[in-house]
């Protein structure tokens, strides 16, 4: 049996820490890290929300901000990652760039910890002993990346995430969808019918080009 699946697991998702949301929910996951020491905490995706930020900003830089906005789960973070906790994240659709070894870097600085720091990062999967942990977004057809071992781009985001990007964060529609749990795609298609616009997915995403007969 491996080190790591040795271990007690607390496998959470779904975060969505960003800057539009308040501090509650980071204070709370940190308080959840410290209740656990020494468990393998696993971040299954979604924890940070990168598809609300502009097009060309970069993940790395939004990891830093939102680390240093919820400072109680830095600092739990950082306890834990320093006592002999471990931790891993998993990329999910709305925050693919979090397996990236340079966003680990990113969150190990704004830690202030080096890079032997117990973290690690997967971009789809981890197993521990008989548990399989993934987002799970590579089995619906809005969500899916090209490949999930693809090297994340904001120029090949999912359909889903990409009107997230462009057209819910923008008009501070992503609350009202989730007010209804609507789906960002189910959003766009209720306001095109509503204003009458041509239904479709916008052209200038290469994921929603569409070609004529």
């Amino acid at each position: 049996m491996s080190y790591l699946a040795s271990r007690p697991l607390v496998v959470l998702s779904d975060v969505h820490l960003s800057e539009m949301g308040g501090r509650d929910t980071g204070r709370d996951l940190g308080r959840l890290i410290q209740r656990h020491p020494g468990y393998e905490i696993v971040l299954a995706g979604d924890v940070f929300d990168f598809s609300l930020d502009p097009p060309k900003t970069d993940p790395a830089a939004s990891v830093r901000r939102l680390l240093d906005r919820h400072r109680e789960l830095g600092a739990a973070l950082r306890g834990h990652l320093g006592s002999g906790g471990h931790a891993t994240m998993i990329a999910g659709n709305h925050d693919a760039a979090a397996g990236e070894p340079r966003v680990r870097e990113a969150v190990l600085a704004a830690l202030g910890l080096n890079r032997s720091a117990p973290l690690s990062i997967s971009p789809w999967f981890v197993r521990r002993g008989g548990v399989h942990v993934e987002h799970g977004h590579v089995y619906d057809p809005d969500n899916a990346p090209v490949h999930p071992l693809a090297p994340w781009s904001v120029d090949r985001e999912p359909l889903g995430v990409a009107l997230t990007r462009r057209f819910l964060a923008p008009t501070r529609a992503f609350s009202f969808a989730h007010e209804r749990e609507a789906t960002p795609l189910n959003v766009a298609a209720d306001l095109s019918t509503r204003l009458s616009l041509p239904a479709g997915p916008p052209a200038s995403h290469p994921a929603c080009t569409r070609t004529s007969a």
